[in-house]
């Protein structure tokens, strides 16, 4: 075990692997303890949560009205809060949270080096491990008490065993990728459009030769991954059957995301006053008033909604400032006017973020036109769709193409590394 150990990851190829992730952990533990972090954000809320679930009060709306009512919420997506309930009923502090957030951080960097490697070889899978470990959003991210790392974490993982499988599907490859995908959904629900999306491609793929024996392969596939998606997520659904009245699978906050994706650009707003929903009505309830007032708004102005659609893709994966802002308010670091700290601390995020989805935007050009990669074009484009679907309709904001930053990461490398070549042959 141990030769096969040294053999595997201490081969002078794979040396550059080890210290990117020794660099990029060290990086994210330093920012755990260069200042002292508070909830922020949606993370008061999570914060909140997790007291309440370690308790032992549970899941409830007293954690947004303090009204002791006590009547069971599900809001937002109980993943996040429920690690760290479980982290707090184990006795860890304050800093061991961050810590946690730090190690989900880092350990993005192997798997994006094996995205990188099945992309373009050890050069690239090494390029691209270096970049996740230096981006400044992930370094940033880590000292805070949003979902970001671990949901960016568990969804990248929930690729892996594809990546792996190559083109030798199995339906045990498909099962466990969606079950990883299931448990990613607690966190935030656009890995369940993910799971889908993929499921019904992977099926497609199996099927493209028409013959008999792979159409039923292909249902086969599409049943068992369905099935496992859905699987990890039956206990909190039927939970919400039992207390709420509603088989909710992730969250009751869609509605008002939805409504608030048909306003101005689609952003962070405060909802009008106007088309707020009864505060007698429960959770699911006012989630169905939301749902009908966003439709009405849909149906009677089709073409600004798609216009705002296209607006609210651009925006999620244009520019990444949110790190900067969080971590900046989270130490008590923002002042206005900005300070020296305040714009050097956005102008980096910014501006590495520019670059890596720059000859991201490269790297999926030449993976389009390479011949004969269909499969590796299928698991690199589902999941850039998945999570643009999901902020066409709903709200947007560089916060949600975190989960997508290892693939860009990739595919910077990957475009970095053809170009070489061409330079070289040139």
């Amino acid at each position: 075990m141990t030769a096969f150990f040294l053999k595997t990851f201490l081969h002078t190829r794979r040396l550059s692997l080890l210290l990117a992730l020794g660099v990029g952990l060290a990086l994210r533990i330093v920012m755990v303890f260069v200042e002292p972090i508070t909830p922020t954000w949606d993370g008061i809320y999570y914060d909140r949560i997790a007291d309440d679930i370690a308790e032992g009060d549970g899941y409830t709306t007293d954690v947004f009205t303090k009204r002791d009512e006590g009547h069971a919420s599900a809001m937002y997506p109980v993943g996040f809060p429920a690690v760290l309930a479980a982290l707090r009923s184990m006795g860890v502090n304050h800093q061991g949270e961050l810590f946690f957030q730090a190690l989900c951080s880092a350990f993005l960097i192997p798997l994006v080096w094996f995205f990188g490697r099945r992309l373009g070889g050890i050069k690239t899978a090494n390029l691209a491990a270096w970049l996740i470990a230096l981006w400044p959003g992930g370094i940033l991210a880590s000292a805070s008490y949003m979902t970001e790392p671990l949901f960016a974490f568990v969804f990248c993982l929930a690729l892996l065993p594809l990546w792996y499988a190559r083109r030798k599907l199995s339906l045990y490859t498909v099962a466990l990728s969606m079950v990883l995908f299931g448990l990613a959904a607690y966190v935030r629900p656009t890995a369940l459009i993910a799971g889908v999306l993929l499921s019904m491609a992977l099926a497609m793929f199996v099927m493209r030769k028409g013959v008999k024996k792979h159409w039923k392969h292909s249902a086969s596939l599409l049943a068992v991954a369905w099935c496992c998606l859905l699987l990890p997520l039956a206990p909190w659904a039927w939970r919400n059957s039992q207390t709420m009245g509603a088989p909710v699978l992730v969250s009751t906050n869609g509605g008002q995301n939805l409504l608030l994706g048909t306003y101005d650009f689609g952003g962070f707003q405060t909802m009008p006053n106007t088309m707020k929903c009864s505060p007698k009505l429960s959770e699911v309830e006012k989630t169905r008033c939301y749902n009908r007032r966003a439709m009405q708004r849909i149906r009677k102005h089709p073409m600004a909604w798609l216009g705002r659609g296209l607006y609210k893709t651009v925006q999620t994966f244009s520019y990444e400032t949110w790190p900067a802002y969080q971590w900046l308010q989270a130490s008590g670091n923002y002042k206005a006017p900005a300070t020296t700290l305040v714009v050097w601390v956005l102008a980096i995020t910014r501006f590495f973020f520019w670059i890596i989805s720059t000859a991201a935007a490269s790297g999926l050009a030449f993976l389009l036109i390479a011949p004969n990669r269909r499969y590796t074009k299928l698991l690199v484009v589902v999941p850039l769709l998945a999570v643009a679907a999901v902020h066409f309709v709903y709200i947007s904001g560089g916060r949600y193409h975190y989960p997508l930053v290892p693939y860009f990461s990739a595919l910077a490398a990957y475009a970095m590394q053809r170009f070489s070549n061409l330079a070289k042959t040139a």
